[in-house]
């Protein structure tokens, strides 16, 4: 009995070996594209350089994500969230990554300098907009873009219809990455955050 499963299991590798990549692909992920369709995929793990790549069971081979076609993926079996937004009124798109969705949305980037360190960067929309504007931004843009005062101005007017946190905010003081993810999940949930 043994013999024969180790027999059907050496042939169930064999055959899935041979078969083609994209025969062999999980479609485990999805685009949703601008007009709002939602496609099951496979999108390859994001590469140091190059575009996200993505492939459906009906494509030959995988192709560039583009926000031409497509405003928002779900990766890695729906853990990683990437939408098309446009900060302070650009009109050049740029996929971020979706840490909280709701009344308010947060997104973060990841920027490098020019000497090789990376830091995140984490800009605020209303709701289903595409509009966002930047919250925290790392050290190494200070003279870049808007002040630290003006980012935690604008960040109090997006609270302000939700008086509780409002005053939360105003209260403490704080303008921490900590603190900020904790404010936006309190204004869309009612509860502190918790780290997971």
């Amino acid at each position: 009995m043994t013999r024969i499963l180790f027999k059907l299991s050496f042939l169930t590798l064999f055959v899935y070996a041979a078969l083609p990549a994209s025969a062999q692909r999980r479609y485990f992920d999805m685009i949703i594209t601008v007009n709002g369709d939602s496609i099951k995929c496979s999108i390859d793990p994001e590469p140091l350089s190059g575009p996200v790549k993505y492939q459906t069971p009906d494509m030959k081979k995988p192709e560039p994500i583009s926000s031409k076609y497509i405003k928002e993926y779900f990766a890695s079996g729906f853990t990683v969230d990437r939408k098309v937004v446009y900060v302070d009124s650009s009109k050049t798109p740029e996929f971020m990554r979706v840490l909280e969705k709701g009344k308010l949305s947060l997104y973060q980037i990841i920027v490098s300098s020019s000497n090789g360190t990376s830091a995140k960067a984490w800009y605020a929309g209303k709701g289903n907009s595409d509009q966002v504007i930047s919250v925290k931004e790392p050290g190494l843009y200070i003279g870049i873009g808007k002040s630290r005062a003006e980012r935690k101005n604008n960040f109090g007017e997006m609270l302000k219809d939700n008086p509780g946190v409002y005053n939360k905010y105003i209260t403490e003081k704080k303008f921490s990455y900590k603190q900020l993810r904790n404010l936006v999940h309190l204004y869309n949930t009612g509860q502190e955050f918790k780290e997971e």
